[in-house]
């Protein structure tokens, strides 16, 4: 069966903003916390939610039009197991 429906996962994390006071991430986690793993990834910084939106945009454009089955970690290159 043919069929033009591509499934992907996006994993963000270590993410700047948007920073509304009533997420987990930033209610409970301390800046110097956020700093520190923001300052363990290759990039040096966090990210931001513009760069997750440019992923989703790429991978539901026809430039992407062979790609399927991925999930994606938007992580600034730092490993999570």
């Amino acid at each position: 069966m043919k069929t033009n429906t591509k499934y992907h996962n996006s994993a963000a994390k270590v993410f700047l903003e948007p920073r509304p006071q009533e997420f987990i991430h930033d209610t409970f986690t301390p800046d110097s916390v956020r700093e520190f793993v923001a300052g363990k990834t290759p990039l040096q910084r966090e990210g931001t939610s513009e760069e997750v939106a440019n992923l989703v945009a790429c991978l539901t454009s026809d430039m992407t039009s062979f790609v399927t089955g991925n999930n994606i970690d938007i992580n600034g290159g730092l490993a999570f197991s």
